[in-house]
């Protein structure tokens, strides 16, 4: 059930509504023949638990082979005719979407959150949250890239994972809006924090917290997109999605940003630039930063409370070029910038956050000159106590591909003890010794054992985190819980993370 729209920025469709349905039209058009050549290609590139069965790969291989060829074949003079007109529709494309759509019950929610946030009390008593996590829901065939696949199943359960933790920890309007202090999760054996002193606390947790905003990257391919937001939509009202700058010089018409954003407030502005600057892979996906305004009440005319959320996804594999760096400048001038072009007379800004998949890490000897960029001056990262060093109860984000398939890394109850220990950690994560960023590197690792095949530990095993959410130093707020999540386990390679904080009023 769709309703009316609360203030701020209308609900928008990427060109006049003709145009945007023919551009639909062309994308049905386009969809047979590549989900052919995905299927095809799928078939070549089993995941790890596929391998251990290879007659049964062997049997797909001869039987579905030449479907998929002939299905492709058939559909491609379609796909030939549509992918021109597509192209030439793209240039009067604006760079996202936005999707207002209200059920019964959000509309209940976001009435009494409003109600609540109009006043400087109940806001007092509110506890933000927001996440972040890379879902790798591009196209089948590059999800199996990283020993992924299933894809359509995965967004779809992606999206239902997160809902219902919403539901669980929203049970009635009273907790939906955290305004008793106690709508904080069923955190169960939390790891506390050095910051203990003033309420913090860090950890791993198996459930998502209760969020108001929902910052996902890869979210890419046209079909998975729609599938995640069907689910999100039954919590989250406000979605921006299909983010992104097509042309040649940015993605060769391919891959959008696969940014999105899912809001439980309305969204006031919103940009979204392209990085000009990107190598190898990158150059086919339109990477860039999503800038939005959120309203969050309104006290009066002449005030109204607002806040400020950003998200990402950079370069990765970048070698020996400095991509990341020019990507980190281009991120701090862009969001002063916005909070410039955006500034209101009427405006208190209650949060600035920035979040996303950053590829790289705070200890790796090859991340150094990233991890001091001034950026680190602009906005604070709860996990990290100086450059280099990351806070004892951090953990990495970013999986070891092929082992991600084993029973241990399966469940977010069993994800969660791996993580927590640091051998087990080792084989499942990413450690944080990067030289340099290259597939070798981060893709094809091994692990290290002793003389006796025993696995080993060290203190950079495991700690590879790549994937952060930042405050804005300069806009003070009271972080009270940043937690590594493995709700996702078995649908994603990353570890979302969650931050959850108090406006300072």
């Amino acid at each position: 059930m769709v309703k009316s729209v609360s203030p701020g920025l209308q609900p928008s469709v990427s060109l006049p509504r003709g145009l945007d349905e023919l551009l639909s039209f062309l994308v049905m058009l386009i969809w047979p023949s590549y989900s052919a050549l995905s299927g095809f290609l799928c078939l070549w590139m089993p995941i790890t638990v596929e391998k251990e069965d290879p007659s049964t790969l062997l049997f797909k291989r001869i039987v579905l082979a030449p479907v998929y060829a002939v299905l492709f074949l058939l559909s491609l003079p379609l796909a030939l005719c549509a992918i021109p007109v597509r192209c030439l529709l793209s240039f009067m494309k604006k760079p996202y979407r936005y999707s207002v759509q209200k059920m019964d019950h959000t509309q209940f929610e976001e009435d009494i959150l409003m109600k609540h946030l109009s006043s400087p009390t109940g806001l007092a008593s509110y506890e933000f949250g927001i996440a972040t996590g890379n879902v790798c829901l591009l196209g089948e065939f590059v999800a199996r890239i990283n020993n992924l696949k299933d894809s359509g199943h995965r967004a779809t359960s992606i999206g239902e994972r997160i809902v219902v933790d919403q539901l669980h920890y929203g049970r009635d309007a009273k907790s939906v809006c955290g305004l008793d202090g106690s709508a904080t999760g069923k955190n169960h054996t939390h790891v506390k924090a050095a910051k203990q002193e003033v309420g913090f606390v860090g950890g791993l947790v198996t459930h998502f917290p209760r969020l108001d905003f929902v910052c996902l990257q890869e979210v890419a391919d046209w079909s998975y997109n729609k599938l995640l937001r069907k689910e999100l939509h039954k919590v989250f009202p406000y979605i921006l999605h299909d983010v992104g700058v097509w042309s040649v010089k940015t993605n060769y018409f391919m891959y959008n940003s696969g940014l999105m954003l899912a809001s439980r407030h309305p969204v006031l502005d919103v940009d979204f630039k392209c990085y000009p600057r990107s190598v190898s892979q990158c150059l086919l996906i339109s990477k860039g930063l999503l800038m939005v305004k959120v309203l969050i009440g309104e006290e009066t005319d002449s005030r109204r409370q607002v806040g400020y959320v950003y998200t990402s996804h950079l370069q990765a594999y970048q070698g020996q070029e400095p991509v990341l760096l020019s990507q980190l400048d281009n991120i701090v001038e862009w969001t002063a910038e916005f909070r410039k072009k955006t500034a209101d007379s009427r405006d208190v800004v209650l949060f600035d956050v920035l979040c996303g998949d950053f590829n790289f890490d705070n200890m790796s000897p090859g991340d150094k000159v990233n991890r001091d960029h001034r950026l680190f001056d602009v906005y604070l990262d709860p996990c990290r106590i100086q450059s280099g060093q990351d806070e004892p109860w951090s953990v990495g984000t970013e999986f070891k591909q092929i082992f991600m398939h084993e029973s241990m890394a399966m469940t977010p109850e069993s994800l969660k003890l791996s993580l927590a220990d640091p051998v087990l950690r080792h084989r499942y994560i990413v450690d944080a010794d990067i030289e340099e960023q290259s597939m070798d590197t981060l893709v094809n690792v091994k692990l290290r054992t002793d003389k006796h095949g025993n696995i080993v530990t060290f203190p950079e095993a495991g700690m590879r985190r790549i994937d952060y959410v930042m405050s804005r130093k300069d806009t003070p707020m009271d972080i009270t819980k940043l937690q590594f999540v493995t709700r996702l386990a078995s649908l994603s390679d990353h570890v979302p993370v969650a931050m959850t904080f108090k406006a300072k009023v």
